[in-house]
């Protein structure tokens, strides 16, 4: 069956895909040969001119080698005045940018540049292949109803809103066979009514499935920084940080499985603690650790900067409950040494006391000690006994 469109439609398609002019397309050499593309900004250009800044978004979603990038364009349906966000996706893989340390004569990585690679052979793949802005650069063609060689166009174009209107309510009545002309056929992302929506429509929103150990390789970069976003900390560091001290180098795409394991449960460990945190991981953490109520398991991967001023946050505002008054450093001295006092640290112990929490690089003490002053927190003003005083100088936090 030919796609029918509406001449506003019609024209908005070959708005969309025309070619581009030659100062807008890119050259690189491969292979001997000269090829020609469209890179990404002659193609967010193409969609601020065609939609507007508001017609159209990415959303990207870490796979196991790159990014899948999931297109929305503002796309206009048969009734003039409106239109509904539909997306197309498509993935890629990241370029391995990087150099080799002459010293070394090792590969190094450029993580940075290596992501954006990622983005942008995503957001690329996703408007040529599954959209077709600048498909045609490949040799396959352009839709047979943009191709003006291939046929007429105007048996394509639906008749005008009005009567397409009457007819249909004719038809009705006549035979049912006819209401499939009130639909819009779409491509194999799916089918979406031409009888008329809102005019505005709230934009789907991408649920977020990346809670679970990233696979070795590339993803583990692309995973940590997944979760900054939306946890809003800080993991990269701590992880190549991790894996220096360990020996296995500061390369994530080079760790091993176990490795990459290792390293992402203590990240995910360290998660846990965010105020942020709504249970994600729980599931995962289920599967995969035993409880221990008493220690909490050893972390690794973890920013301890971040831990450090979680901790000293939280005991200010336990000293501020527990006194009434703001806390100085000698009241902060009192808590931390009486929380640390019942904290247990990696070797299972308790009542040691560490010189200051600047020099406390312990993750399992932190962790739960951060745990007991959440209790403190937590509880009655009564049932919170206040911290013993003590006559030590003070410390540095």
């Amino acid at each position: 069956m030919p796609v029918e469109l509406a001449p506003h439609q019609l024209a908005f398609w070959r708005e969309l895909l025309a070619p581009f002019d030659e100062s807008q397309l890119s050259f690189t050499s491969r292979g001997g040969k000269k090829l020609t593309y469209v890179d990404k900004r002659a193609i967010t250009n193409r969609l601020d001119s065609v939609v507007g800044p508001h017609g159209w978004y990415p959303e990207y979603e870490a796979t196991a080698r790159g990014y899948k990038c999931r297109l929305y364009i503002s796309v206009p349906m048969a009734t003039p005045g409106t239109s509904v966000f539909m997306h197309k996706e498509d993935g890629a893989g990241f370029e391995e940018m990087g150099s080799t340390n002459k010293q070394t004569g090792e590969f190094e990585y450029d993580v940075d540049n290596d992501e954006k690679s990622g983005y942008t052979n995503a957001l690329r793949r996703a408007a040529q292949d599954a959209w077709g802005i600048g498909r045609y650069l490949y040799g396959k063609g352009i839709p047979s109803f943009l191709d003006p060689k291939a046929k007429s166009l105007q048996p394509l174009v639906a008749p005008s809103a009005a009567a397409a209107a009457l007819a249909a309510d004719k038809a009705r009545n006549a035979d049912s066979d006819a209401h499939g002309r009130a639909h819009e056929t779409m491509s194999e992302h799916g089918r979406t009514s031409a009888a008329a929506p809102p005019q505005t429509q709230t934009p789907p929103q991408r649920q977020f499935d990346n809670f679970r150990i990233p696979r070795p390789g590339k993803s583990v970069f692309a995973w940590s920084k997944e979760m900054e976003k939306t946890f809003e900390t800080s993991v990269t560091s701590g992880m190549i940080r991790e894996g220096e001290e360990r020996g296995w180098g500061s390369q994530m795409a080079t760790w091993s499985e176990q490795q990459v394991t290792e390293i992402a449960m203590g990240a995910i460990r360290f998660i846990t603690t965010l105020p942020t945190y709504k249970g994600q991981f729980d599931q995962l953490l289920a599967n995969t650790e035993p409880a221990k109520p008493a220690v909490a398991p050893a972390a690794s991967g973890v920013n301890l900067a971040d831990m450090r001023k979680g901790l000293l946050t939280k005991m200010q505002q336990l000293y501020l409950k527990q006194t009434g008054q703001p806390a100085d450093n000698v009241g902060l001295k009192k808590v931390f040494e009486a929380i640390a006092s019942t904290a247990a640290n990696a070797d299972g112990h308790t009542g040691e006391i560490p010189e200051s929490l600047s020099k406390l690089t312990d993750v399992t003490w932190l962790t739960n000690m951060i745990k007991l002053v959440d209790q403190h927190l937590a509880a009655p003003a009564s049932a919170s006994a206040p911290v013993e005083t003590i006559d030590e100088e003070d410390i540095p936090f």
